[in-house]
């Protein structure tokens, strides 16, 4: 991982490829024109904060992958980014290890904070791609939420599950930075 803003290595945290728009695969050893190309494509990615330029070989087919990915400090952080950006594993950097990204029953998801949950059959319906929700609270009238969900696939459907996934981590590195504050002022 190599930080685009101080050409320094990354070498502690957990990196996470989120934008899978900008991923290129190469089915030969990559050589300087290659890179001088992804990075001169790339450049708008590699300019957000937070962003590393990242590579990887798969040593089965021998494809080389280049990506822009971020370094979150906890692993459950990178295993949250790497499920929403549909990536099958983050990277160890202190370790120089893939950890797989769980998927299935077995995941770890972020609880709400709040006393409802998504999952309850009553407050969360959906009816083709039409969805609505209904958030009860105490002494105060509900609210109620609903849309209609527009799939999007290929390049365009990646661009943006890539951008949720940024947005993710923004949210996630408030939510740490706040936590922080709030323990300076409780000290």
């Amino acid at each position: 991982m190599v930080d685009p803003a101080t050409g320094a290595d990354v070498v502690e945290g957990y990196a996470v490829s989120v934008d899978p728009y900008w991923e290129r695969v190469y089915n030969e050893p990559v050589i300087a024109d290659d890179l001088v190309r992804y990075l001169t494509d790339a450049d708008r990615a590699l300019a957000l904060p937070g962003r590393v330029l990242s590579g990887w070989r798969d040593l089965a087919s021998g494809q080389v992958w280049l990506f822009v990915a971020v370094v979150v400090r906890t692993l459950s952080d990178a295993l949250t980014l790497g499920r929403a950006a549909g990536q099958a594993a983050v990277f160890d950097l202190a370790n120089g290890k893939s950890v797989p990204v769980p998927d299935g029953p077995d995941a770890t998801v972020i609880p709400l904070g709040k006393s409802y949950a998504l999952d309850d059959a009553s407050k969360c319906v959906t009816d083709g791609g039409v969805w609505r929700y209904h958030e009860r609270r105490r002494g105060k009238s509900g609210r109620i939420y609903s849309g209609h969900v527009s799939r999007v696939n290929g390049g365009e459907g990646k661009r943006i599950r890539g951008e949720l996934a940024a947005a993710v981590l923004d949210l996630l590195n408030w939510a740490d930075a706040r936590r922080s504050s709030d323990e300076r002022n409780a000290a």
